[in-house]
């Protein structure tokens, strides 16, 4: 089984991609509703069919990127695209529209490099494929 290192990872605004990355993560979910009726022994449950996902990305804030960060401004509804394993072609894909929910800037300290971290709401669906 081949394993991923996530030294390749990659997010992309539209076609751009966003500088300085230091990690990423999306999380999707699936709701549910109770279907139990009188007579079973326990509940049970179906898929709610309304899957959502977010996803946070950190990184070093650089105000030279102004095609990948500085278009991530709280509100925002973008494209995006996270490469888990970088974005040659063959690559695993996931992409979807998102919303900007929070950008932090910091914890800016003597001798550190800053931080932005940002927060993402996904409106619609999130598509798994590869990149091309």
């Amino acid at each position: 089984m081949a394993t991923i290192k996530g030294n390749s990872g990659v997010v992309k605004v539209g076609v751009t991609a966003i500088a300085e990355i230091t990690g990423f993560s999306v999380t999707e979910t699936e709701g549910t509703v109770e279907d139990t009726v009188l007579g079973d022994v326990a509940r049970t449950y179906v898929a709610e069919e309304l899957p959502t996902w977010t996803a946070t990305v950190n990184c070093y804030h650089y105000k030279g990127d102004t095609g990948g960060q500085a278009a991530c401004l709280v509100g925002e509804s973008l494209a995006f695209e996270f490469h888990p394993a970088g974005a040659a072609s063959g690559k695993e894909k996931l992409s979807g529209t998102g919303i900007i929910t929070s950008r932090q800037v910091g914890d800016v300290s003597n001798g550190a490099i800053v931080p932005l971290a940002l927060q993402i709401q996904g409106s619609g669906a999130l598509t798994h494929g590869t990149t091309v």
